[in-house]
Order: structure tokens, then sequence, then C-alpha cells
């Protein structure tokens, strides 16, 4: 009986290694300083002040 649980272990983590491979998330770039202008730039312009929309063009 316990060799049954432990064939049924290894075919256990050999899907799981295998949908690993599948389903593992796609790693990208990110540029820190340019998402922060952005954020900052989002941030004025929603406040729709003639300063803030300056400001957020700066940004």
């Amino acid at each position: 009986m316990t060799d049954i649980f432990a064939v049924q272990d290894e075919i256990g983590q050999a899907i799981a290694e295998a949908l690993k491979v599948q389903l593992a998330p796609q790693t990208r770039k990110v540029n820190l300083e340019a998402w922060q202008h952005y954020l900052k730039g989002v941030y004025f312009a929603s406040r729709y002040t003639p300063e803030s929309l300056a400001k957020a063009k700066e940004s």
C-alpha cells in the first residue's frame, strides 16, 4: 500500500513541475522612474486646476 502512495506522490510532483513551466508568469522589465512620472501626471491631471494641469505636464 505504501508503494501506491509513493507512486501517487511522484506523479503529482511530475504534473506540478510540468504545469509550473507552462503557468509561470512572463516577467518584463519596468522603468520605475517612468512609472512614477506617469502616476504623478495622472494625479495632478485629475485635480483639474490650472496649476495642477501645469504640474501634470511637467511630470
